[in-house]
């Protein structure tokens, strides 16, 4: 067996039993309805609230996130056919694609570093990182892999194109060029973020080639700027988009965006180089106030491993390269929110710039530094592999929850009116559990209302109150210490869908199936909410869902006798599993917190 191969089993093999998360249920939906025309598939990676995935009653602008990954798609879509859907089936070709991508950085290291064990050790390091958990295990980055693979491909073609080693060439290869221009357009065409390889090619021949090779090539890079202007013209202004929300994708206004930026860049570089997880956090924000130190901490680790790794590769001129390379791939998504599959077209450059460190040290001090790397990587990368179960898990449950108190006979036995679905204190990990059951339970006429998100993006840690007052009206009341609307994800319902127009007591909406009135509410969140149907809460096609603190989503019913949760159904051995991992994501989450007083690298809600 390849050893890169083996490496990428030992560290993802776990992949395979992952399932589905988030909007890998749409995905699948999506790309199975498709046809195979160029259209169709880009409208696979297009997501619309309300719509099919939830109706949200205090939405009041749409939202939209589309993108122009067209390839992806298609390739996903042909993994989807060939394992007829098995979650494990396109789980096994993530981490071919990561097989893939690793092969090509082993390439990569064996035509700059010249010397094939320490390509390895490069290609061994980038398979190992923990942020690649996230990637493998998250259907809907695939876009990511499949952009990698081609992204490193194409800056080994146009290496062996210009470059022998590390002397210039005296003929230019131009049909490795267009090659080269090719198979980037196949990474471009996946994920958005390739648009930053043309501007790694003029600092790759200046510092092997000199101002000579940078001469020679300039029209080269005038073909590549061009193609780069064009793309970004018809994405920006002839692919129609409608405005992200501002926390998933920061505009740029004003002076203050740079220093914004400068942070973000930073903040990605450190979760990048020292594994630490890379999500909402400190890094959304201007490096001002209480922040000055964490990020000044952040400068200072990255400045000592910058320079230790400069001074180790003295003499070698390409060095410089492997950190433009790590920050131009960061550059296109500084505005987007943070996730780690941000990770992966940088990956490699970390990888190229250790193993290159290394090549200085003797025989047994390098024995020893390796093994200590790769250590370091695996061990992170198991804990990852544990945190991202555990957030898997947190959605998955919810949807066995719901299964097992209303199997897909009871649908059936109620004929053909359509099923709405009501969820209650809904973590924001299930908000495609509409989309998810429709798939279960094969009814794609089935309508989701989410009536309250919990203040956890992936549990309910507050106990709630579900007061019956009549026979179409209830009361849902949060318990002191919590609060609706509340914190990061409180400030994208308010901000995003409602232009920060904020909530009021005493506010009312109305809806075509119910409305909704703010009983309390102040400055922090809405603690008490009533809600007024058109029909008797009891009527047939109704189904009401509460997430609680002890139950993923638990059946509510009412009847002439007030409100009544079903009694938890026993628990399989798989769901006994699936608990047991959330828990555990949830023991390590205690366990940081107790040596970050901040919510520096937490997602906090």
């Amino acid at each position: 067996m390849d050893r890169t191969a083996a490496v990428v089993l030992l560290a993802h093999g776990g992949t395979i039993f992952d399932g589905l998360f988030f909007d890998d249920y749409w995905h699948r939906v999506t790309l199975r309805n498709a046809s195979w025309t160029w259209s169709e598939l880009t409208e696979t990676a297009t997501f619309d609230l309300p719509g099919p995935l939830a109706n949200l009653w205090w939405q009041e602008h749409p939202l939209q996130w589309r993108y122009a990954r067209t390839i992806a798609m298609a390739l996903m879509k042909l993994e989807q056919q060939l394992c007829g859907g098995d979650p494990r089936g396109v789980h096994a070709f993530a981490l071919l694609w990561h097989w893939l991508a690793a092969l090509g950085v082993y390439a990569i290291g064996t035509w700059a570093l010249q010397r094939r064990p320490l390509a390895f050790v490069a290609a061994a390091l980038f398979a190992l990182h923990p942020h690649a958990v996230f990637t493998l295990g998250w259907t809907a980055a695939r876009n990511a892999l499949i952009s990698g693979v081609f992204f490193f491909a194409a800056f080994h073609l146009y290496g062996l194109a210009s470059l022998v080693g590390r002397r210039l060439q005296d003929s230019y290869c131009t049909k490795r060029v267009l090659l080269t221009w090719l198979v980037w357009l196949l990474a471009l065409f996946s994920r958005e973020t390739a648009i930053s390889f043309p501007m790694l090619l003029p600092v790759l021949d200046f510092l092997v080639g000199g101002w000579a090779a940078v001469r020679q090539r300039l029209v080269v890079y005038g073909f590549f700027g061009l193609t780069a202007a064009a793309y970004l013209y018809w994405r920006l202004f002839v692919f129609p988009i409608a405005p992200p929300p501002e926390i998933y994708f920061t505009t740029p206004t004003g002076l203050g965006y740079f220093a914004w930026a400068a942070g973000k860049l930073l903040h990605m570089l450190f979760s990048h180089i020292v594994y630490t997880p890379m999500f909402l956090g400190l890094g959304t924000g201007a490096p001002t106030g209480g922040a000055w130190l964490e990020y000044a901490v952040m400068a200072a680790a990255v400045a000592i491993l910058v320079g230790g790794y400069l001074r180790l590769a003295r003499g070698q001129r390409p060095r410089w390269v492997r950190l433009w390379w790590m920050t131009a791939a960061f550059l296109p998504v500084i505005p987007v929110f943070v996730m780690p599959h941000l990770v992966y077209l940088a990956a490699p450059a970390f990888a190229l710039a250790v193993a290159s460190a290394l090549a200085v040290l003797g025989r047994r001090r390098q024995t020893a530094v390796t093994a200590a790397v790769l250590g370091i990587a695996l061990w992170s990368t198991v804990i990852y592999r544990y945190c991202w179960r555990g957030i898997v898990r947190s959605e998955q449950l919810v949807y066995a929850d719901i299964l097992s108190s209303t199997p897909a006979a009871e649908l059936a036995a109620a004929g053909p009116q359509r099923p709405k679905l009501f969820f209650m204190n809904l973590p924001i990990a299930g908000i495609y559990s509409t989309v998810a059951m429709r798939d279960a339970w094969n009814r794609p006429d089935a309508a989701g209302y989410v009536l309250a998100f919990a203040p956890h993006a992936l549990v309910m840690p507050y106990e709630c109150t579900v007061t019956q007052l009549n026979a179409r009206e209830f009361e849902l009341e949060i318990e002191a210490g919590g609060a609706y609307f509340s914190g990061l994800s409180g400030r994208m319902f308010i901000d995003g869908m409602r232009g920060g127009k904020a909530l009021r007591t005493g506010d009312v909406m109305t809806g075509p199936e119910f409305d909704v009135t703010i009983v309390d509410c102040d400055e922090t969140g809405v603690r008490r909410l009533k809600y007024t149907f058109q029909h008797p809460l009891d009527s047939s096609g109704y189904y009401f869902y509460v997430t609680t603190p002890d139950r993923p989503a638990a059946r509510l019913r009412f009847s002439d006798s007030g409100a009544a949760l079903d009694p938890p159904a026993p628990r399989s051995d798989e769901f006994t599993a699936w608990l047991r991992e959330r828990d555990i994501y949830f023991r390590i989450l205690d366990f940081v917190r107790r040596f970050v007083k901040s919510d520096l690298y937490l997602t906090s809600d």
